[in-house]
């Protein structure tokens, strides 16, 4: 066992062991790409392991997880040293898995509690409806409450029908992704463009058109496709089953909890620059540094505009690696200035994250303890789907965690290239190019790292860039949010949400049906007329 070991382990030290001249580089500059194999035996798991070994998938995912988690730690703490191993994954756990998690179990337990009374007849009228008030919903209450808030009611308004997969592929599409891009309460990696320096109503003005162009052609989609199915039933309408209860809402308490969410979240944004999270004289005394690497930049920028055509291509490459190194200082400035518990060195929790997922996870407790005897009437609540996503997730974002490194060092790293192809021949960003490579990488990893690296390539930052380059952007929050719905693991709520439709006794596609059969079919055309006509 010690030596089959030994040999996984080798392949991987080698190919990335890094020389002492590179210790004081960031770690995405100094690891190679290679370390992200691990992440890519998770996505092939995904994709192959339910198909070809169904009843292994749903007995030993926790071990498959684990198996993956395992392969790229221990190699990379043998290469790089168990303390750059510790800060690379519990950077990326406290910064992304955690609230994650937070937020789609409160969001679970909470709309767990709330049922719709009475009968309500899923006609392709009605479901297109609730599709609609769901992508309204998922930018006001966030994209996992609403998606989770209406899978219920549709499963149930359509019990008796056979062809069910399409209402919660197109639930996905709508609520879970797309409905989620006109605030910051909406979508995570937007939140984030808030907290630094974005605008708060920023993205409903910058989204809401190439919004309404994706969510009004997915809706009349889908009338279109539910009505076929529907003709095609054994039976039209729903059979009478004697009820003609009137439509009343149980857990109603629960939508004030929803609200809690919601203020928690405005309040870390709002509050993340407060004296009590954030120390601004240390960060002004990290000032120094990061001003004359900002001096460079400008100049850098100006070089590559006044060049020669002939001669922009080198200017371009110290360009990107200009703005790679400011970056870099201005995260480290960033890091020191926050308020926080400092696990290690290199690794701090903000004082705002726990507060705000503090008030999060408080808001689901609250809905468990006050809805006790209601879901003790109804059943409960089923945990699976969100242990599914938990084991799955874990998985993902510890075997991210390099490639989320070296996308961070921009042109410094093995990824810089993506920064070569999002930055035109005068120093500006592609628009179009930005769009289908962030929503590329956003439908099979977390969206809110991919977010970060692409308007640091792009630009001076996102406040920045909402100013000096608005529709380069609007490109990197579309592809984002858009495009986590090419996926079932393009959002952790997807996951949640085909699990929940399974245990209900439909028939769910497999990841590669869901990507071929109904994802890239139907997305990909609108999104390319999206991107003709906006970007």
């Amino acid at each position: 066992m010690g030596r089959r070991l030994l040999f996984a382990i080798l392949p991987f030290v080698i190919l990335s062991a890094p020389s002492v001249a590179a210790q004081q580089a960031p770690l995405g500059a100094r690891i190679s790409l290679a370390w992200g194999l691990p992440f890519v035996g998770v996505l092939l798991s995904v994709v192959l392991v339910p198909l070809l070994a169904p009843h292994f998938w749903r007995d030993h995912l926790g071990k498959l997880a684990a198996f993956w988690a395992t392969l790229f730690l221990l190699p990379f703490a043998f290469a790089h040293g168990a303390g750059v191993a510790v800060d690379a994954v519990l950077g990326v756990y406290v910064a992304r898995f955690i609230p994650l998690i937070v937020v789609l179990w409160s969001a679970y337990v909470i709309a767990g509690g709330v049922r719709l009374r009475g009968r309500l007849r899923g006609t392709p009228v009605v479901n297109t409806c609730i599709l609609a008030l769901g992508a309204l919903l998922a930018s006001w209450i966030g994209p996992a409450a609403a998606s989770l808030l209406l899978i219920g009611p549709l499963i149930r308004a359509n019990a008796w029908r056979q062809k069910k997969a399409h209402l919660v592929v197109f639930l996905i599409f709508l609520v879970a992704n797309i409905g989620g891009s006109l605030t910051p309460l909406g979508d995570r990696a937007l939140s984030v463009g808030y907290e630094r320096g974005v605008p708060f109503d920023w993205a409903s003005g910058a989204m809401l058109a190439p919004m309404l162009a994706c969510v009004g052609a997915l809706l009349v989609l889908f009338f279109v496709i539910d009505r076929t199915l529907l003709r095609r039933e054994p039976t039209r309408r729903a059979p009478d089953d004697g009820s003609e209860q009137r439509l009343g809402l149980e857990g109603g308490l629960n939508l004030l909890l929803l609200g809690g969410i919601v203020v928690a979240v405005l309040y870390s944004g709002l509050e993340s620059r407060g004296e009590l999270y954030w120390d601004q004289a240390r960060f002004d005394r990290g000032r120094g540094v990061v001003t004359v690497a900002e001096t460079d930049l400008t100049s850098a920028l100006l070089q590559v505009r006044a060049a020669a055509a002939e001669d922009r291509a080198g200017r371009v490459d110290a360009l990107l690696v200009a703005r790679a190194t400011v970056h870099g200082l201005r995260a480290a400035a960033f890091r020191d200035a926050v308020k926080g518990w400092r696990l290690t060195d290199r690794v701090i929790w903000p004082f705002i994250d726990i507060v705000r997922d503090g008030c999060i996870l408080l808001m689901g407790v609250l809905s468990l303890l006050l809805g006790a005897r209601s879901r003790k009437r109804t059943g409960g609540i089923t945990w699976a789907p969100l242990l599914e996503a938990g084991k799955l997730f874990g998985a993902i974002f510890v075997t991210l965690a390099p490639v989320i490194a070296i996308l961070q060092a921009g042109a410094l790293g093995e990824l810089g290239w993506l920064a070569k192809a999002v930055t035109g021949p005068d120093g500006r960003p592609v628009d179009g190019v930005c769009f289908w490579l962030v929503g590329a990488l956003s439908s099979v990893m977390d969206s809110t790292p991919v977010y970060l690296a692409f308007v640091d390539m792009a630009g001076a930052g996102p406040s920045a860039l909402a100013v000096e380059f608005p529709k380069a952007l609007m490109a990197i929050s579309a592809g984002a949010v858009f495009m986590g719905g090419l996926t079932y693991i393009g959002s952790a709520h997807n996951l949640v949400l085909r699990s929940m439709a399974v245990e209900a006794g439909i028939s769910m596609p497999s990841f590669l049906g869901y990507l071929l059969k109904w994802s890239l079919p139907i997305l990909a055309p609108i999104f390319w007329v999206v991107s003709l006509i906006w970007f």
